[in-house]
């Protein structure tokens, strides 16, 4: 339900402005999106209860964590390989400032202005990567799509 509510503006805004109006397309989207996000909060949360049934008096480590949280990537597979790797780009940049600071708190060092912008810098070049690798792609897409499209309205304008 919340899924839902979440989903429904970007949904319906790519609807608006996509050419393939297609409400079924928007309603498969809306749909797969939910249970994606339904999935993803279900299994995070049943890794933390499944480890305090198991071991109750067990200290949270980040490894503990990422022994038990592994299982709520697992709905990313519902996506398209798209978004799959939109997400992945989109954690990775969390990944790292993760590590930064566990880094930081491993070793008792203290942040800096000049290791700050070294994340910055590494996550935004994680993002501008993904964003190279996948835009020439898209626009290759809606020129073939263009091209097709023009051919056949001169197919059809010389019958």
């Amino acid at each position: 339900k919340l899924a839902a509510k979440l989903y429904i503006p970007i949904h319906l805004f790519i609807l608006l402005v996509s050419r393939n109006r297609s409400l079924f397309h928007f309603g498969f989207g809306l749909f797969r999106s939910s249970v994606f996000l339904a999935l993803y909060c279900t299994f995070a949360w049943m890794g933390f209860c499944f480890q305090n049934i198991v071991d109750p008096e067990a200290i949270v480590t980040h490894l503990s964590v990422a022994s038990v949280t592994w299982i709520a990537g697992l709905p990313v597979l519902l996506e398209d390989q798209r978004r799959q790797s939109l997400l992945a780009a989109y954690c990775v940049t969390y990944a790292i400032d993760s590590l930064y600071r566990v880094f930081l708190d491993r070793f008792g060092l203290r942040h800096t202005k000049r290791l700050g912008s070294i994340i910055i810098l590494l996550s935004a070049a994680t993002l501008f990567q993904n964003y190279q690798r996948w835009v020439p792609h898209m626009i290759q897409k809606k020129l073939l799509q263009t091209q097709i499209l023009e051919g056949e309205e001169k197919e059809g304008g010389k019958e």
